[in-house]
């Protein structure tokens, strides 16, 4: 039995997205030697996300996101 998939902290913040995208995950346990040194949330990335776009034109949503997100609201 494998144990959950981790993260390394010096683990690049897009391969980290990806790999929480590509599992359907919500975070990411981050271990250094063994141990449990913090975790990375969706929540991380979405604030990542604004600070990244906080300086340019904003974009409009993908065509296949917007569908989910108004179904949400």
């Amino acid at each position: 039995c494998r144990g959950p998939r981790t993260v390394a902290p010096d683990t690049p913040a897009l391969e980290a997205a990806q790999i929480l995208a590509s599992h359907d995950y919500s975070c990411l346990p981050i271990v250094e030697d063994g141990k449990l040194v913090g975790i990375v949330t969706e929540r991380d990335f979405l604030k990542l996300v604004i600070r990244a776009l906080s300086d340019e034109v904003q974009p409009k949503l993908p065509s296949d996101v917007a569908p989910e997100v108004v179904a949400h609201a």
